[in-house]
């Protein structure tokens, strides 16, 4: 385990020289071995890239901008005032829809429901001894590849049939992406489908139900974010969504986004294998070692963090935190391509729920094996705000 800002940099930033990635058996068997994930060189620089263009151009930031806020007033619609509900289940329910949207340009329904039911089985078992016994995590987690493999190929199947509709969506680029590639087409598709689903599923539901635990038990942290997303909203009509300029105005809420995720980010760490005896501080890493860079305990360095453990978003806008110390989406060639829509999503749903919402949260604690969630999924009672 390597726990300090120099040394996780230096593994990072030697991927492809020193270091590759080692993650289990089992991981790879769930996810497969061709995603870009568990892939190395060429074609894994090209689907980061595609990623990030897809992600990237201001037009498209602004359209995402508009689909979340959709999408989230759509969900709130359908709360009650004054009953109690599982929000992070809420959350997740609406972060799901948008991401079916973007890979698949698939709206809300019965299919948007079976690849959630099926994900949330195949992630169940990504973590175990991979020994096909029926019963086992692993061993529902591969059938539910099948089904998930099965309804992707559905798709891509339908798109080829009919190549004259248009298709603005994640799966198109990557068809485009890999058309020519050699090998396994329909595989290299499948494997950086689910990789990107289990890249952008869960943990923007859990940013935002943490982020919503830590306005709860920080009283002045949700009067100025509230304060900041109704000073926006004055002077609007009730109908008007959230500009791409006021989103980026919103420099309070960009820093709960940042505290939340230093205090339980969902990279905490990344394995990576030694190629060769790699020599580091008079240290010798033999080769085929994996070592474990470990992004928590430089989140929680008490030099650039005092009082690391406090929720205090005030930090991040009372200095400028260097790059090598803000690690919750991983570093140098693989950094996640997808961080940018997450604070978007983040921000988007916090302004409609601080704006339109007071309630009342139960207590809550956050669990962190076999992947990090609230451990009641964030029980809440919601009332009107005015």
């Amino acid at each position: 385990m390597i726990t300090d800002v120099e040394g996780v940099k230096f593994v990072l930033h030697n991927e492809g020289v020193l270091f590759e990635t080692g993650y289990p058996q089992s991981l790879k068997d769930v996810l497969g071995e061709r995603a870009m994930l568990f892939h190395h060189g060429d074609l894994q620089k090209r689907m980061h890239a595609m990623l990030k263009r897809f992600v990237s151009s201001t037009p498209l930031k602004k359209y995402l901008t508009r689909e979340m806020e959709l999408l989230t007033k759509q969900g709130m619609s359908t709360w009650s005032r004054g009953q109690r509900i599982l929000l992070q289940d809420e959350i997740q329910r609406i972060t799901h829809d948008f991401l079916m949207k973007q890979l698949f340009g698939l709206e809300p329904g019965k299919l948007s429901t079976t690849i959630l039911e099926e994900f949330n089985t195949l992630m169940a078992g990504i973590i175990g001894v991979p020994m096909m016994i029926p019963g086992t995590p692993y061993f529902k987690a591969m059938r539910a590849r099948e089904k998930l493999s099965q309804i992707i190929m559905d798709m891509v199947a339908a798109r080829r049939a009919r190549p004259d509709i248009e298709h603005k969506d994640i799966l198109n680029a990557l068809i485009e992406e890999v058309k020519e590639e050699d090998g396994d087409v329909e595989k290299i598709i499948i494997d950086n489908v689910l990789v990107n689903i289990a890249n952008a599923e869960g943990i923007p539901a859990i940013v935002i139900a943490l982020a919503v635990k830590n306005l709860s038990e920080t009283p002045k942290a949700l009067e100025h974010i509230r304060e900041e997303n109704l000073a926006i909203k004055r002077g609007k009509d009730s109908n008007e969504g959230l500009s791409w300029n006021e989103y980026m105005s919103l420099e309070f809420t960009q820093a709960v986004f940042n505290e939340t995720l230093r205090l339980a980010n969902g990279a905490q760490g990344v394995m990576r294998k030694a190629l060769k005896d790699v020599e580091y501080r008079g240290y010798i890493i033999p080769k085929g070692w994996t070592v474990l860079p470990y992004f928590l305990n430089i989140h929680f360095d008490e030099n650039m963090f005092p009082n690391p453990t406090k929720f205090h978003p005030w930090r991040w806008l009372e200095k400028n935190i260097p790059s090598t110390y803000v690690l919750p989406f991983g570093g140098g060639s693989r950094l996640c391509p997808g961080q940018e829509l997450a604070k978007v999503q983040t921000a988007v749903f916090l302004h409609h729920l601080v704006t339109q919402f007071k309630w009342d949260a139960e207590p809550e604690t956050v669990i962190n094996f076999p992947k990090i969630s609230t451990r009641n999924h964030t029980p809440v009672v919601l009332y009107d705000l005015h």
